[in-house]
């Protein structure tokens, strides 16, 4: 994992594989190989479809207790479980801590299981937002299980996944009549110990008994009003794109995308901003992965310390592919920064390319292939009315959008809650 993060891809995939061939892989070593496939640009299917069999495998073996019991379904307030272990990033905590806290106490009461006191910073969003809280950090599997059922949870929503190994069993134990997956990196290929399904961005058009899809996608965001009002290169007297990212997410891919677009465009330059990039190792990694292609001398490092004070200098967001996260193209957008996004159903950066179909954007920066992503970022840095009107006429029908107001994943979420459990009781089924 070390390795990859780095971004040394072919090194980590011989040693993630090493790991998982032996006799012995265990279930956090399979699941930390599973989430360092969403970095690499030409991911195996046939890898991954390897990776969860052996998932399913150990899961299946610990599905010794199946606990029965009738359904309710004329119930009017249901229990949802949230499965909150180890999340993505500080942003998914904080996002899934607004949508647990605006339900409907009126229809859900939330239990969240965690790992750690609610006093604890990892879990400070979901101090006021959980009706009731289980600290699952050092009970076993068959334990937490047990629990589960004597809170008689309705439906349980795993939204940490293959983030979270050792939570992973609450599902193959069946700890609730109904068991589901929000964003958790998880597959139907496990279906069997103990997956009812998953929730999918309606825009995916998935067509499966097993994927929900969400109206309103599977993500809401709050971002903060910046204060810059024209292009910043309407004063720098230059052309910035901007990237946040991670040295896992510059891929060789990538970087010739971006590469080729800044020798394209005379006195541009590519700002990245992120934790990691000013350390000497990622100096040294940034100079002789975009050296390669040179372009080494048009890339600068953010010094500010807030994603705002970032944007503040940027004119066009670029994202990475295979693996970027919507926040930052979100703030972008809301404050009316283009974004430019590969799509590539059922990868991480899709996240990314959805929010831009569901703001119609989908012809004017979201590119299929490497060569379409280079030249829709050319095309928006040869157009400066086109960076302006986007700050000005755009930024009303942006911020209307339903992805900046969680109400509205809250209400997709309750309605699909109540749907699935009213279907699964009616079929009769068991807890």
């Amino acid at each position: 994992t070390g390795l990859l993060r780095t971004g040394h891809y072919e090194e980590g995939i011989i040693c993630h594989s090493n790991a998982t061939n032996l006799k012995t892989a265990d279930l956090e070593a399979l699941c930390a190989f599973l989430r360092d496939l969403d970095y690499i640009y030409d991911e195996s299917k046939v890898l991954k479809s390897k990776l969860l069999k052996q998932v399913g495998k150990i899961l299946s073996k610990e599905a010794e207790i199946q606990w029965e019991g009738e359904f309710e379904p004329s119930k009017e307030i249901l229990t949802i479980g949230y499965i909150l272990g180890s999340l993505s990033s500080e942003e998914d905590i904080a996002m899934m801590g607004r949508i647990i806290a605006r339900h409907d106490r009126a229809k859900v009461r939330t239990v969240g299981i965690g790992l750690g006191d609610l006093s604890e910073d990892r879990n400070q969003a979901f101090k006021v937002s959980c009706d009731w809280w289980i600290n699952a950090r050092d009970i076993d599997q068959y334990t937490l299980s047990a629990i589960l059922r004597g809170e008689n949870i309705d439906v349980l929503v795993d939204v940490s996944g293959i983030g979270q190994p050792e939570l992973l069993s609450t599902k193959s134990l069946r700890s609730a009549p109904v068991q589901i997956s929000l964003g958790g990196g998880l597959d139907t290929l496990i279906s069997s110990i103990g997956h009812d399904g998953e929730f999918v961005d309606s825009l995916a058009k998935v067509e499966s008994t097993t994927c929900y899809p969400l109206k309103d996608g599977l993500y809401t965001f709050n971002p903060p009003v910046i204060s810059v009002k024209q292009c910043p290169s309407e004063s720098a007297g230059f052309l910035t794109y901007g990237a946040e990212v991670e040295l896992a997410e510059l891929n060789i891919e990538t970087i010739n995308a971006w590469s080729s677009l800044l020798l394209d465009i005379p006195n541009s330059r590519l700002l990245l901003y992120g934790n990691e990039l000013s350390h000497p190792e990622g100096i040294d990694f940034l100079i002789s992965k975009f050296g390669n292609f040179g372009a080494a001398s048009r890339i600068e490092i953010c010094s500010e310390d807030g994603r705002s004070s970032f944007l503040n200098e940027v004119d066009i967001i670029l994202t990475a592919f295979p693996f970027s996260r919507p926040y930052c193209a979100a703030e972008a957008l809301f404050n009316g920064i283009p974004v430019i996004a590969m799509s590539m159903p059922g990868r991480r950066c899709q996240d990314v390319a959805d929010l831009l179909c569901r703001l119609d954007f989908e012809k004017n920066m979201v590119a299929q292939t490497g060569e379409a992503y280079a030249k829709i970022a050319r095309q928006w840095g040869d157009n400066p009315e086109g960076r302006r009107n986007l700050r000005s006429n755009d930024l009303d029908r942006i911020r209307k959008c339903s992805v900046f107001d969680p109400i509205n994943i809250v209400q997709n979420l309750e309605g699909a809650y109540s749907k699935i459990y009213k279907s699964a009781a009616n079929k009769g089924l068991q807890k």
